[in-house]
């Protein structure tokens, strides 16, 4: 009976080990899916070259925003060609333009991020779908405060932004070490989009299938670590190939951040009453 009680202890205190390390497991990979870099992150960077003209963020929201801030009365301009819109139950709608006016009545956050509820008429309760905030510049108050020409002037910052981005990527895919990033983070994407789908099946399996789903998790640990490292070494080259090759001394993309500039400035001046 003694030994029957020490075998039944030391599967339960097994079962809750491998528990922890799954859910370690789940924190790892939704840390390391941080690392891919995505479009934003491109377009991060060029804000980053023009610190020395910054935008008085009287307007627009960068950080993350609650439900309980927002209301019908807040505004956002797609910053994203071809934005995808979504149902209520993640059923894909259709896709909007870059520099479309959308109206926001709430944010709702989900694992994959803030979901805004937009529409392109503010005062219809109909057509309304949901925008991932990622796509939008979003712009607290009424737009009825801002003029037809801030109006005007802050659609053609996020075209200008966006064409800087498409210049960037463009020069990023003449590199040598593009293919082998590109095999590297598809593959990531792949084991991630894998991971999740794992862990669900784990959350709704019971007994016996919920811990042979955890044993696969388990040994996906590995898996993971070894394809983010691919990853960090292909991310690497890729950096290190940008800087020799000069990619924000090309011309096209010089131009372009020079009319950004004006626009932002243009921008600052109306705030400021000028």
């Amino acid at each position: 009976m003694d030994q029957d009680y020490i075998h039944n202890w030391k599967k339960i205190i097994g079962g809750y080990a491998l528990i922890a390390l799954v859910g370690s497991l789940a924190i790892i990979v939704g840390f390391m899916a941080f690392n891919t870099v995505r479009t934003d992150q491109k377009i991060q960077e060029v804000y980053q070259t023009i610190e020395k003209h910054p935008i008085r963020q009287t307007r627009t929201v960068s950080r993350p925003i609650n439900t309980q801030e927002v209301s019908a009365s807040r505004w956002a301009i797609v910053k994203k060609a071809d934005t995808k819109t979504y149902s209520s139950t993640g059923k894909f709608l259709q896709r909007i333009n870059l520099g479309t006016i959308v109206y926001i009545y709430e944010i709702k956050t989900n694992s994959d991020g803030d979901l805004a509820l937009c529409a392109l008429n503010p005062d219809s309760s109909k057509d309304r779908a949901y925008i991932r905030t990622r796509d939008l510049e979003i712009q607290s108050g009424t737009i009825s405060q801002i003029t037809e020409t801030e109006k005007t002037l802050r659609i053609q910052r996020v075209h200008i932004l966006s064409e800087i981005d498409k210049k960037r990527l463009q020069s990023l895919m003449k590199s040598p070490c593009y293919a082998e990033y590109q095999r590297a983070s598809d593959t990531y994407k792949a084991f991630y989009v894998r991971g999740k789908q794992m862990t669900a099946k784990r959350n709704a399996a019971r007994g016996a299938e919920k811990m042979e789903y955890s044993d696969e998790l388990q040994r996906m640990k590995n898996e993971g670590a070894a394809l983010m490292r691919d990853l960090n070494g292909a991310k690497k080259k890729m950096t290190t190939w940008q800087h020799t090759s000069n990619i924000a001394g090309n011309p096209a993309i010089a131009l372009l951040r020079k009319d950004l500039i004006q626009v932002e400035q243009q921008i600052r001046d109306i705030e400021q009453g000028l």
